[in-house]
């Protein structure tokens, strides 16, 4: 096909059985100037028998030479775009017949660089388990220091020029959270916009990363190094950072000694001491709701 206003990238591993109603979904936009490249991550069940049967001709498939991770088969996907702008969808996800066409439209209006809108979430039985995400927050630019307080964003809500994914591409060694770690990285470089709209839905799986908060903790970990100084440089930054990582350890199963330690330092209080001397001798994590 010539090249396409729009690349649209799902990466997959594993997800023959659910992933057509992702791509169909992608397919089915009233926006329809896309090339969707589908990148499987070395998939061993029919992933790519059912691609191939997929007859549309914006439909573009390559299939990785080892299981790599979803990163690393995003950064593939980008690597092969051609076209103005990115977007991204994930196999379990559905977009809203009229995200791109929506999206395209609010970028190009605040003469953002990047757009992130909302979305539903949903059980694996198809019940709605949260409210829409994100949480209501004005519509407008998002800076760095706003993402560093709230993760914005899921992989599946952004819309960008091709030129800030080519030249900040995921970080492959993420085991989780990319999404986040990605859009902070965008944001001290880019105009990075909030759109209001819900636009996509999306469904919780067994088999999702989110259901390994190990695997939060070490991401965690691994933004505090990336974002050190910027963490510690507001209390409001260190306290909604060091709350979101004891959400991760207690859900770990462990003692956050260290981020009850902080976060007594941010608002020292009875309450949080209470908590911090209960951590200190191992019983916090018994006492405390994940």
């Amino acid at each position: 096909m010539s090249k396409p206003a729009i690349n649209v990238i799902i990466p997959s591993y594993n997800r023959g059985h659910i992933l057509l109603k992702s791509v169909q979904s992608v397919l089915s936009q009233t926006y329809t100037d896309f090339e969707l490249i589908i990148v499987d991550d070395a998939s061993t069940d029919n992933t790519a028998e059912i691609v191939t049967n997929i007859k549309d001709s914006r439909v573009k498939y390559v299939c990785l030479d080892r299981n790599s991770g979803a990163c690393a088969a995003r950064n593939r996907g980008i690597r092969e775009a051609s076209g103005e702008y990115i977007a991204f969808n994930d196999s379990d996800d559905r977009w809203h017949p009229d995200k791109l066409e929506r999206q395209v439209a609010f970028l190009e209006k605040s003469n953002a660089d990047v757009v992130i809108c909302s979305m539903n979430c949903y059980n694996e039985n198809g019940k709605r388990f949260l409210h829409p995400f994100p949480k209501a927050m004005p519509e407008g630019p998002v800076t760095y220091e706003n993402l560093l307080v709230y993760n914005c964003s899921s992989t599946q809500l952004l819309l960008g020029k091709a030129e800030c994914f080519k030249k900040i591409q995921f970080d492959e060694d993420m085991p989780r959270l990319q999404d986040w770690d990605e859009l902070l990285r965008l944001s001290q470089k880019y105009k990075i916009f909030r759109q209001n709209d819900i636009l996509v839905d999306s469904f919780m799986q067994k088999d999702s990363i989110t259901q390994h908060p190990e695997k939060g903790t070490t991401a965690m970990n691994r933004l505090l190094t990336k974002h050190c100084d910027a963490v510690f440089s507001d209390t409001a930054i260190t306290e909604a950072f060091f709350t979101r990582k004891l959400g991760f350890e207690l859900a770990a199963g462990r003692n956050p000694v260290e981020e009850l330690r902080i976060l007594y330092s941010c608002h020292p209080s009875a309450r949080t001491g209470l908590k911090l001397v209960l951590a200190k001798i191992g019983l916090y994590k018994l006492f405390a709701k994940t």
